[in-house]
């Protein structure tokens, strides 16, 4: 059966996080589906276990070690379906994720598609919730912040991807946000308020090893889409995006420069809760859990549209 949708997970080096993302992809209902494991210059035989699993839906590229940016191209470029679905390796999906999804974009005629998400620690316990960007006014909000979030829960026309050129191979850590910016102006979308992606945080998340490369590649993105940001009378990055800086050289240990970075969020934007944030940073993270705005604890309707995360989400990483 030819495939509607192709799943494109890169990885590289992360064998147990990519079992369970190839898991959380084959589980998808109600959809055909291929999955392309695009494998990095692993040196941990990840490529040959992926391809031991004996499931004809999966395909294993093997390239040089070239980055992630550079992978998710080559595994777009090899898809056989018209959409393609990008799914990072230690993330994973409800299983009704993929039909949802391709169900709203052929009711609202759309190119690309994403979902909220729910953000979990490494054993897929409840953190807080990502919202979804309204379709019809994505552009401005990811001049502000990447808003879209995770490619994992973005569902884009194969041919979409292609003519933008993919993901920008330049880049690293902000690939995911420029793709976005050059991928959704001009292109009808569609959103899916549901959680229906796990966004895993963990210690080897990018934007914790090096949140100076984060800062570095800022510049460029601010420089490349400076015109689109001027079209619209802003300039790119908000107090969201500012204060994801600041969190991440918390969450990195970096306290000084945490404080540092949250001073001048409190400052510029006029948050008196930043600038309380400064002090509170050097009290540890107890101190810190007072002042969030989420808890980590969820609400009762949360619960309720997450549930998939412990019904199936568990389950794959078992497997």
């Amino acid at each position: 059966m030819t495939p509607e949708l192709s799943v494109v997970i890169p990885s590289r080096n992360r064998w147990p996080l990519l079992r369970r993302a190839i898991a959380t992809a084959l589980a998808q209902e109600e959809v055909a589906l291929e999955v392309v494991v695009v494998d990095d210059g692993s040196t941990d035989d990840s490529a040959e276990r992926a391809e031991r699993l004996g499931d004809l839906r999966v395909r294993v590229l093997r390239r040089p070690h070239r980055g992630v940016a550079a992978a998710r191209n080559a595994g777009v470029e090899a898809a056989a379906a018209p959409w393609v679905a990008l799914l990072d390796d230690d993330d994973v999906w409800a299983p009704g994720k993929s039909r949802r999804q391709l169900d709203a974009l052929a009711e609202r005629e759309a190119e690309v598609a994403w979902t909220s998400a729910v953000v979990t620690d490494a054993s897929l316990a409840f953190k807080r919730v990502l919202p979804a960007p309204d379709a019809d006014d994505v552009v401005i909000s990811l001049l502000g912040s990447n808003t879209i979030g995770t490619p994992s829960s973005v569902v884009a026309r194969r041919d979409a991807l292609l003519a933008i050129g993919g993901f920008d191979e330049r880049f690293s850590i902000l690939a995911d946000w420029d793709a976005w910016l050059r991928l959704c102006p001009g292109r009808r979308a569609a959103a899916c308020a549901e959680p229906l992606v796990g966004y895993v945080e963990h210690d080897a998340n990018l934007h914790l090893v090096d949140t100076d490369a984060v800062l570095a590649e800022f510049a460029r993105l601010a420089e490349r889409h400076a015109p689109l940001a001027a079209a619209h009378g802003t300039a790119l990055g908000d107090v969201a995006w500012w204060r994801w800086v600041a969190s991440s050289h918390r969450r990195a240990g970096r306290r000084r420069a945490a404080a540092a970075a949250y001073l001048r969020v409190g400052v510029r934007f006029r948050s008196g809760r930043d600038l309380a944030r400064a002090v509170a940073v050097f009290g540890g993270e107890r101190t810190m859990a007072r002042l969030a705005r989420e808890t980590a604890v969820p609400n009762a309707e949360e619960r309720r549209a997450w549930s998939w995360l412990q019904e199936s989400g568990a389950a794959c990483a078992s497997r």
